[in-house]
């Protein structure tokens, strides 16, 4: 099934005209895309090496940077406490098993820590990792996500990646890993830029999504190929939303229907919820009205170059 992601046909994309292509030192990458799901890549895809000289000199933090204690407070625990409700409406459990994908300072592992659930995480940047386990117990680990699993022996219910898919070299890696980790009826919960948005249609690809930002953002996502990468890896989208709301006029010719489904998907943040697509939770949940609205979204704007 992953050749239904890898095999994805991209073309370079234009806008008004103009080839978008970004470099980083001598590295040059132009920006692609795939005209069926709206999926957006730069390619060729940067080494391991041109990024990691990137987050160490002009994204990652220094040596002497702390970890801000005020990351750690009560509201925090009740972020953690409303995701692990959000969790359970769909897989009940007591007692959670969570890793945190690119948890930055690890204030949510910290948080789900104090409501009593189990929680690890990793990070790249050092200095996070060592003023982090300071507060969470040394179950923050430096490094990518294959080499702080090799640490955790438990099964997991639960994946948060919050903004980590679209600076990976390749997504459905990470989302493979992490699939291959979960428990029955385990959660992966996943948040990125919605590039279906309204922001990006109203202003333009380019102003709208932010393409200058290379090599940080190198994958650009809509709710039809976030569907795709997750099944290709043998996953089921079971739950999917978009937040902030942008603003829309309500016309005279919307139904109260289409207007609801409108304000659901065209916002900048995407959230999608998988679990395994053989498990017991994928075949109770019924995702035809889901899957339903995701292809009218994918159809409502399709995404071509000009």
């Amino acid at each position: 099934m992953l050749n239904n992601y890898r095999g994805l046909a991209l073309k370079p994309f234009f806008e008004n005209g103009d080839l978008i292509r970004r470099s980083y030192k001598n590295f040059e990458s132009n920006l692609m895309y795939n005209q069926e799901t709206g999926f957006m890549t730069f390619y060729p895809k940067p080494e391991d090496a041109v990024l990691e000289e990137f987050y160490s000199s002009d994204f990652m933090r220094g040596d002497n940077d702390p970890t801000p204690e005020s990351e750690f407070t009560p509201n925090m625990i009740t972020v953690a406490k409303g995701v692990i409700n959000h969790m359970n409406s769909f897989s009940e459990k007591s007692h959670w098993n969570i890793y945190d994908v690119g948890c930055g300072y690890g204030s949510l592992v910290w948080a789900w820590q104090q409501l009593g659930h189990t929680a690890w995480g990793n990070e790249l940047n050092p200095t996070w990792v060592r003023e982090a386990n300071y507060f969470c117990d040394d179950k923050i680990f430096f490094g990518n996500l294959y080499e702080g699993l090799r640490r955790v022996e438990e099964s997991l219910d639960l994946f948060l990646i919050s903004h980590v898919l679209e600076h990976v070299l390749d997504p459905a890696q990470i989302l493979n890993e992490s699939a291959g980790r979960l428990s029955q009826n385990g959660l992966i919960y996943v948040n990125t830029p919605n590039t279906k948005c309204l922001r990006v249609f109203a202003n333009g690809r380019t102003s709208g999504i932010g393409f200058g930002n290379f090599p940080m953002h190198l994958n650009f996502f809509t709710p039809a190929s976030m569907k795709l990468i997750g099944e290709s890896v043998g996953l089921k989208l079971i739950s999917m939303d978009t937040r902030p709301f942008d603003e829309i006029e309500k016309t005279s010719s919307d139904t109260d229907y289409q207007y609801r489904y409108n304000k659901r998907f065209l916002g900048g943040e995407l959230f999608s919820l998988f679990t395994r697509a053989d498990s017991e939770l994928a075949q109770r949940v019924d995702t035809s009205d889901l899957y339903e609205k995701i292809k009218k979204t994918n159809d409502l704007f399709p995404i071509a170059s000009t």
